[in-house]
């Protein structure tokens, strides 16, 4: 019985060092997941960043359409660059734009549609961008109706006067 007991001894010895290393590593495989994790919300924060201001700049377009009514139709554009010297509300707009990561390769679309028998139009604005380390570019759309409320609205040619 004594010289089994004492060759259970050796078997056991080393282990706690076993143990240890065990914990050691589920410790490590936690800490490495919380650092992935944080990787992914800060990739998430920056593109909630951009979302935001892609909102804003779409926002702010659509109300400059809506007081230009009359010439609305100049602002459609399916890629409007950043020229070197802007001179028009569209072409700023679309230096603000170009801000963005990604958007002189993805550039802003709107178009500018009327409503038939109707002084009213739709407007859609897509902003768009690209993050470095993304494969496809993320896209911010507004769609919106506008209606003539100037004093003198002309049906005959679908435009505020």
């Amino acid at each position: 019985m004594v010289a089994s007991a004492t060759g259970g001894k050796k078997f056991q010895q080393g282990v706690m060092l076993l143990e240890a290393l065990v914990g050691m590593l589920i410790f490590s495989i936690g800490i490495l997941g919380l650092v992935g994790m944080q990787a992914v919300a800060t990739k998430n924060v920056a593109n909630a960043q951009f979302r935001s201001e892609a909102g804003f700049l779409a926002g702010e377009i659509l109300s400059q359409i809506s007081v230009d009514q009359k010439n609305a139709a100049s602002y459609a554009s399916t890629g409007a660059a950043c020229p070197t010297s802007p001179s028009t509300q569209l072409q700023y707009w679309a230096c603000r734009v170009s801000r963005l990561p990604g958007a002189t390769t993805y550039p802003p679309i709107i178009t500018v549609v009327p409503v038939a028998g109707t002084t009213a139009m739709t407007v859609g604005v897509v902003v768009r961008w690209k993050l470095p380390d993304a494969t496809v570019p993320s896209n911010f759309t507004l769609n919106a109706s506008l209606s003539c409320h100037l004093s003198k609205p002309s049906v005959a040619t679908n435009e505020c006067v």
